[in-house]
C-alpha cells in the first residue's frame, strides 16, 4: 500500500505534468482495489469497532453453512494443519456448530488458547471467502 500512496503523493506534486490526468486515475483505482481487498478478507475481524459484534453481524453465511459442524467448516479450506488447530481451539471453547460460532465476537475468539493471530487470519479469510462464494451463487 505504501508504494501506491507514494505514487499518488508524487503525482499530486507534479500535477502540471501532461501524464498526470492519465496516470492519477489508474493509480487511485489500484489503491482502491488494494484497500478493498485488505479491508475485506481479514481486516474486518481485527477492527476495534467490530470487537463486540457477533460474527453473524459481520459475515452473512447461508443456512446450509450455519448448520455445519466446526469440523465440516474448517475442512472447506485446503490448509489441513491450520484446520486442525482451528477446529481443536474452537471445540475447546465449546463451539461445535457454525451457528454457535456466529454468536461469538472477534474479541471472544482472540482469547481462545492455541488460536493465535495466524489462525485468526486464516479463520477470518475462510469465513469471508464462504460469504463471497455464496453471494455469487
Amino acid at each position: 500500500m505504501g508504494e501506491l500512496d507514494y505514487l499518488i503523493d508524487s503525482l499530486n506534486k507534479n500535477n502540471e505534468d501532461p501524464n498526470y490526468h492519465i496516470l492519477y486515475p489508474k493509480v487511485e483505482e489500484a489503491r482502491q482495489r488494494v484497500l478493498l481487498n485488505e479491508e475485506s478478507s481479514t481486516n474486518w475481524f481485527f477492527l476495534a469497532k467490530n470487537d463486540s459484534k457477533p460474527l453473524m453481524e459481520l459475515v452473512t453465511l447461508p443456512q446450509h453453512i450455519q448448520e455445519k459442524s466446526i469440523q465440516e467448516l474448517v475442512e472447506l479450506s485446503p490448509d489441513t494443519h491450520i484446520n486442525t488447530r482451528i477446529s481443536n481451539a474452537l471445540h475447546r471453547m465449546g463451539c461445535t456448530s457454525v451457528a454457535e460460532l456466529l454468536q461469538k465476537t472477534p474479541y471472544d475468539l482472540r482469547f481462545v488458547r492455541n488460536f493465535g493471530v495466524g489462525s485468526q487470519k486464516h479463520f477470518a479469510e475462510l469465513l469471508w471467502n464462504l460469504q463471497v462464494k455464496n453471494r455469487t451463487k
